[in-house]
């Protein structure tokens, strides 16, 4: 009888902790209870042309270092991954390395699936737990077909 009574009691806090991860799974980086932030300057039908990127504002990943740090840096790349539950962060890889970007400091976020899409953002450059990140203030999706053709359709 007592061991029926332990595997309940067992089984019940194994389901209450389960509740918990998995509640803390779906709210994850949202700005406020129950509203995930809003995606803004970065909407499929208003892509910037490759051509609207200065290379003289990009700096690529490798180049960023403890010397960026509270500086304002543009990079421009692949998004390789981005926060499954709204969007709130990703990582931008370009030819040189991979850079972690936290959307939440410029109240922006991933409205849908951008894994595989070149962007260019602009932001800050942080320190946090050891790793260089970037606070990002403007995100903007690079048109795919617009470096061969400036821009044009």
């Amino acid at each position: 009888m007592k061991n029926s009574v332990n595997q309940k009691s067992i089984a019940r806090t194994v389901g209450i902790i389960l509740l918990v991860i998995a509640g803390s799974g779906i709210t994850g980086c949202q700005s406020e209870i129950g509203s995930p932030p809003k995606e803004k300057s970065a909407t499929a039908n208003n892509p910037v042309s490759a051509n609207d990127v200065s290379s003289e504002a990009r700096k690529p990943i490798s180049s960023l270092t403890e010397k960026s740090i509270d500086q304002t840096v543009a990079v421009q790349g692949e998004i390789v991954q981005q926060c499954p539950a709204v969007g709130c962060w990703l990582r931008l890889k370009d030819d040189t390395g991979e850079l972690f970007v936290d959307l939440k400091p410029g109240d922006l976020a991933l409205s849908e699936k951008r894994v595989g899409q070149q962007a260019r953002i602009t932001g800050r450059m942080v320190k946090e737990g050891g790793q260089l990140k970037l606070e990002a203030e403007k995100l903007e999706f690079i048109s795919p077909d617009s470096t061969s053709n400036h821009g044009k359709k």
